[in-house]
């Protein structure tokens, strides 16, 4: 199982920029509707099924295969702005994602479903990101994929990935 407490720890307090991306656009990714939350990966919802003040733990549509059976992925909603601290990882790597192609390869990526929301997402090419923020989540990324479950479940989501950009089109 993966140690998410680690994997905060490696990403640390980097963002994406080195200024507070949030005045781009008014926090559209920390609002706290009740129309959009982030994925939990796989055993991350054990930090956030009981106590937490900001959000809820959903069933989501979304299903990867894992030990031959599929398993539906939990989706955290927020209903406030969120405790920094506390919240999950989708939402420390946003905008963000951990991509395996279909040869296997792993990198990390804007999430193109992202564009709807993030100013960064949108204009990426024209951002200067934070190279130490970046490496941190391939660093962190590369410990979660040396988990069994943890690739299987980003495998799948950059297949959705995939498909997405395909609907796109």
């Amino acid at each position: 199982m993966v140690n998410y407490l680690k994997l905060y720890e490696i990403i640390g307090t980097r963002t994406p920029v080195k200024a507070d991306c949030g005045l781009l656009c008014q926090k559209a990714c920390c609002i706290g509707d009740s129309e959009t939350g982030m994925y939990l990966y796989p055993g991350e919802e054990q930090l956030y099924a009981e106590g937490v003040a900001f959000g809820k733990v959903f069933k989501s549509d979304f299903c990867y295969k894992f030990e031959k059976r599929y398993k539906q992925v939990n989706i955290f909603i927020c209903d406030r702005p969120c405790d920094r601290e506390r919240r999950p990882l989708a939402c420390r790597v946003f905008p963000f994602v951990p991509y395996v192609d279909s040869e296997g390869n792993a990198e990390i990526i804007l999430d193109p479903r992202a564009d709807i929301v993030c100013p960064l997402a949108l204009h990426g090419d024209e951002v200067d990101f934070d190279e130490k923020f970046l490496d941190r989540l391939l660093e962190a990324f590369s410990a979660g994929l040396e988990d069994d479950e943890f690739a299987a479940f980003v495998k799948a989501q950059s297949k959705l990935i995939d498909e997405f950009e395909q609907m796109r089109k």
